[in-house]
């Protein structure tokens, strides 16, 4: 069968039309298809607001989510519900990130993983004349290499599932600003 698209749109109008378009319908979020029906989801960054906003509009689709966070005490955020599981994992840790996917395999359990959505993300706001290089480089490391990681260990899994990726990125990486300089250098890497 094949799937019916909308145009590319961000993610808050991706949520509006997804309240109000056909449940069979495929929403493009930065060109990947999730279609909002079926399947379980991997969500990355869920403690921050753009990923909380996934998880809680896919639980509310029916989705089962398995949600990445920085740490333990932010599952106390969110309100429980039998299908969303968490894992934790750091976006600016290689080892993190590996391992948080062999963690998800096992909670997969031979499911079909139908999506990875990463939203994980950060900013360091400062002027270019007072930006400590060693946040530049973190902003770099979370927001740069740690997309190409999670995507690394994306395309096996969702090549499998037939499965969509979906990265979360921003308009400040098509342009840049005062005090934005790391993040929209680490977005603009992204949207390459």
């Amino acid at each position: 069968t094949r799937r019916q698209t909308a145009p590319t749109i961000g993610l808050g109008d991706a949520f509006a039309a997804a309240q109000t378009e056909s449940p069979r319908r495929a929403l493009r979020l930065h060109g990947a298809a999730v279609e909002p029906s079926k399947g379980t989801l991997f969500v990355t960054g869920a403690n921050g607001d753009i990923g909380r906003s996934v998880v809680n509009h896919a639980l509310s689709q029916g989705k089962t989510v398995i949600a990445s966070i920085r740490n333990e005490e932010h599952i106390k955020s969110f309100t429980p519900h039998q299908s969303l599981h968490f894992l934790v994992m750091h976006t600016d840790d290689e080892t993190s990130i590996r391992s948080a996917f062999s963690k998800l395999d096992e909670k997969l359990a031979g499911a079909t993983l139908q999506a990875v959505i990463h939203c994980a993300a950060m900013e360091s706001p400062a002027s270019v004349e007072f930006l400590d290089p060693s946040a530049f480089e973190r902003v770099l490391k979370v927001n740069t290499v740690g997309s190409l990681i999670v995507m690394q260990e994306s395309f096996s899994r969702l090549r499998k599932s037939k499965g969509n990726l979906v990265l979360a990125s921003s308009l400040w990486g098509r342009v840049s600003g005062p005090l934005v300089g790391a993040y929209s250098a680490s977005k603009w890497a992204l949207e390459s």
